[in-house]
């Protein structure tokens, strides 16, 4: 079943918009019988290498709402989707996925995994540095990516099935420096004292020294 995904996200994008994100990416999945409509969003602009930290805007309550939105809207155009199918709305996670030309072109630097529709070369999959994006002849423009190492590679979006940019994990708090201890000054002790040292076990004192003859007399 042929699903038009672009026209879906001309449709949710200005709904997403009313509630303070942006459509990040949107997925078609078929299913035996039942499909599934993937959304994912975001605090628009949001950069996974600086914002991780900050969480993504896409709470459980936006989400809730935006769902019931874009159901609503969508159920008023039946032939779009003509068939059963499960609203999905989340975050992107630290793999993000990547489908606008804006987000290829500002996460130049960081690894794409892209799979294609149809096999370049023998493969079907390709993992490595965005480079830049580049226009085509036939009004489409191609993913520029480095892959094997140092291998260039340009990818028409129109072979592209699902691009994702590799985890990219927040940054570790950074632990508060130690400061160092200050010197201990040692206390002097009165004249004649002595120091002594107790344990918490009661015990006998005892001495293996020979008794003395004068007190062997005493006794």
């Amino acid at each position: 079943m042929k699903i038009d995904t672009q026209q879906l996200k001309a449709e949710i994008e200005p709904i997403a918009a009313v509630h303070g994100v942006e459509l990040v990416a949107l997925e078609w999945l078929q299913g035996p019988g039942r499909g599934v409509l993937r959304l994912y969003i975001d605090r628009p602009g949001t950069d996974p290498r600086v914002d991780a930290e900050q969480g993504s805007g896409a709470t459980a309550d936006v989400c809730a709402r935006l769902s019931r939105d874009v159901s609503a809207a969508l159920d008023k155009y039946d032939e779009e989707i003509p068939t059963a199918y499960d609203l999905e709305v989340s975050s992107p996670g630290f793999e993000r996925p990547v489908q606008k030309r804006e987000d290829f072109e500002r996460f130049k630097g960081l690894v794409l995994k892209l799979k294609t529709r149809q096999a370049i070369e023998g493969r079907g999959s390709f993992e490595g540095p965005l480079t830049a994006t580049k226009d085509l002849p036939n009004g489409d423009y191609a993913v520029c990516m480095t892959v094997d190492g140092d291998r260039p590679i340009e990818i028409a979006t129109r072979n592209i099935a699902r691009a994702r940019l590799a985890e990219i994990k927040p940054p570790k708090p950074v632990k508060p420096a130690k400061h160092p201890k200050a010197p201990r000054t040692p206390q002097a002790r009165p004249e004649g004292a002595t120091a002594t040292r107790t344990g918490s076990t009661d015990h006998d004192v005892r001495s293996d020294a020979p008794e003395s003859a004068a007190a062997r007399d005493e006794r």
